[in-house]
């Protein structure tokens, strides 16, 4: 040690510890940094469970769901669509959103039952003298929006359409948006085109 208070070595003069002077000139830790660092690993997380098709979805991602439809009259149409839950966690249908030339009047989420592919939970609801729903009420064996979906496959989203143009409706390329509240918050995502009234022959819909 030299007299001014530093060490020394071969490669020249090293300053105590604990020296104002150079304490001073170090960089102190900064919270911000810490924050922005765990905002990254929480991301790049997230992004590993999307890409690993964990993402909470009701869509068939074979595009081979089945469906069903019946006319009502007054330009009303009751459709139905598999849903295919997947990914993590619990899953409920928030609210199905309107298409160009319909809205929705009422929609129900219904369980499965042991007929798979003959409108699966529907219980009759189909048939040309099946009952009639009432938008917000209990619909056979069907539960009124939200409603959680059954976590095995098998299940059915039942949607009482308005047709307000059915040519626009046949149109269509795309179904109409799901709203889906999971464990990791709200998820959209667009249903087969067969879930609205775009099985309709003509436009002779009343």
């Amino acid at each position: 040690m030299t007299a001014d208070g530093t060490t020394t070595d071969p490669d020249g003069p090293l300053a105590v510890a604990g020296d104002p002077d150079v304490d001073g000139l170090v960089p102190r830790p900064r919270r911000s940094a810490a924050l922005a660092v765990g905002a990254l690993v929480v991301a790049v997380l997230v992004g590993g469970w999307a890409s690993a098709g964990a993402r909470p979805s009701v869509v068939d991602p074979s595009g081979a769901a089945g469906g069903a439809a019946r006319e009502l009259g007054g330009d009303q149409v009751l459709v139905g669509v598999d849903l295919v839950p997947g990914g993590v966690g619990r899953l409920t249908v928030e609210s199905v959103g309107d298409v160009p030339g319909a809205r929705v009047l009422g929609a129900w989420v219904a369980p499965a039952t042991a007929q798979p592919g003959v409108g699966s939970s529907t219980g009759g609801i189909f048939v040309e003298d099946g009952p009639v729903p009432v938008p917000g009420e209990p619909f056979a064996d069907a539960v009124p929006l939200p409603a959680r979906v059954p976590g095995d496959a098998g299940s059915s989203l039942v949607v009482l359409w308005d047709v307000t143009d059915c040519a626009v409706v046949q149109r269509l390329v795309e179904g109409p948006q799901v709203r889906l509240r999971t464990l990791v918050g709200p998820v959209t995502e667009h249903l087969p085109t067969l879930a609205a009234p775009t099985y309709l022959e003509d436009c002779d819909v009343a």
